[in-house]
């Protein structure tokens, strides 16, 4: 981690699956935007996943809802389960998604 890098709290640990059921009725427009595009993979049933806070709604949590490609780096896209506000995080060298 670089030491100018936020530190993100973790509420859980959940599956994919789990990830993928939470996300399930979520229709925000950003979530759309995000499945459309070309480099999104979806999170895979059995990945091992952060749940994050939401800094928007405080009351829903960022699931995971997969991979996609920006600025030639991989980012695990993030979406709340109450507002659908959609998240970024880097992944690191080391991590597989």
């Amino acid at each position: 981690m670089r030491s100018n890098e936020p530190t993100i709290s973790v509420i859980s640990l959940e599956r994919g699956y789990q990830a993928n059921a939470a996300l399930l009725h979520a229709h925000g427009k950003a979530l759309q935007v995000m499945r459309a595009k070309g480099s999104f993979k979806p999170i895979l049933d059995n990945a091992l996943v952060p749940v994050l806070p939401c800094e928007r709604c405080r009351d829903g949590g960022l699931r995971a809802m997969g991979t996609v490609r920006k600025g030639g780096c991989l980012q695990r896209a993030h979406a709340c389960d109450t507002c659908g506000t959609v998240q970024l995080y880097e992944l690191p060298d080391d991590i597989m998604p």
